[in-house]
């Protein structure tokens, strides 16, 4: 079951973790931490794409069905509409490319 608030979440904790991380300016370190970063990109995104292109499908079905039945238009709570998940998952596009660039230049300080 998709659960939107929680998904949102957990797209906001692996941010403020990466945000957390000091590197200890060693090459090891700076190498680890990109592999860390990798195995997080074939692994938990690998699932969260599954769960925002569900979430998308979701909310068009409902909105489908509401106007085939000639219903009122759903409206989803503030901070859970499609909208919300594709800010939040934007940020997380930019918080990843940011990571991105810092391990590569933490890498290329400390292989000096």
């Amino acid at each position: 079951m998709i659960l939107i608030p929680k998904f949102l979440s957990a797209l906001d904790d692996v941010q403020t973790h990466w945000s957390a991380i000091v590197f200890d300016g060693s090459y090891n370190d700076a190498k680890q931490q990109s592999a860390d970063f990798a195995t997080y990109k074939e692994t938990t995104k690998h699932e969260w794409v599954t769960e925002k292109q569900d979430i998308a499908t979701l909310f068009g079905n409902i909105q489908t069905k509401l106007r085939t039945y000639g219903l009122r238009e759903y409206s989803p709570p503030s901070g859970l509409a499609q909208e919300d998940v594709d800010n939040a998952w934007n940020a997380l596009l930019e918080s990843e490319a940011k990571r991105s660039r810092n391990i590569n230049a933490q890498i290329r300080e400390s292989g000096i």
